[in-house]
């Protein structure tokens, strides 16, 4: 009882702080502007750059793009050459410094922010390990669907996780990590795969954002996890 209590005042005070607004995230003018549900509106990006704050050099400087829907882009270059600064341009999480973004032909400065991110779904280099069961780690890909217990078992299925589940001492219930009693630990490889499964979490996600999904997985899992996501 102590461990529930102690997870769902955790899991309480995590909503809490995720409903805090932040600063510039408002769309510039009411109502919000939007566009057509589905898989058809394309990325454009136009004169974008993005400069850190406090620092001299451009992580991205004068770059145009437009990605047609149902097109495929892979991004490869070095370490710092801003492949993970672009994936967060898309998701607003940061805003150009200088250049414009659009999605259907909108800005996505008149969009309302959460509306833009429930089109995309994602998979993080540097995903968070959730100190939650397993089933919650993975529910949390799509949260309005965190009690629904079949998709979050298909999204283990899609994202290569169910092996590593089924192998658990209460599988989906089992508790991860170090935080609370008779947490436990999984090695990276295995903490990426239920990464992983969040994506597949968002079953009508309109864009599909891979930033380096694989690091920690071998090379067998590898392409069976690229063959799921084709």
């Amino acid at each position: 009882v102590g461990s529930m209590y102690e997870g769902a005042l955790f899991m309480s005070n995590l909503f809490a702080y995720f409903d805090i607004p932040t600063g510039q995230e408002a769309p510039r003018a009411l109502p919000a502007r939007t566009v057509p549900r589905g898989p058809h509106n394309a990325i454009e990006l136009r004169d974008v750059s993005f400069r850190y704050p406090g620092k001299e050099g451009w992580a991205l400087r004068h770059l145009n793009l437009r990605l047609e829907p149902g097109e495929k882009l892979a991004l490869v270059g070095e370490n710092g050459a801003g492949k993970s600064t672009l994936v967060k341009l898309l998701l607003r999480l940061y805003e150009p410094t200088e250049g414009e973004i659009f999605y259907g032909g909108v800005n996505l400065k008149d969009m309302d922010p959460e509306d833009l991110r429930s089109r995309f779904g994602a998979v993080f280099q540097d995903f968070v390990r959730y100190q939650f069961n397993v089933a919650e780690n993975i529910g949390l890909g799509h949260v309005q669907a965190l009690e629904d217990r079949p998709r979050i078992v298909r999204a283990a299925q899609q994202g290569g996780a169910n092996g590593v589940i089924e192998a658990l001492p209460n599988q989906y219930d089992t508790m991860l990590g170090g935080w609370f009693e008779k947490g436990l630990e999984l090695s990276g490889g295995q903490w990426q795969k239920l990464g992983v499964a969040r994506a597949f979490m968002r079953e009508d996600a309109e864009v599909l954002i891979l930033d380096e999904p694989t690091a920690s997985i071998d090379a067998e899992s590898e392409h069976a996890l690229f063959e799921r996501f084709q």
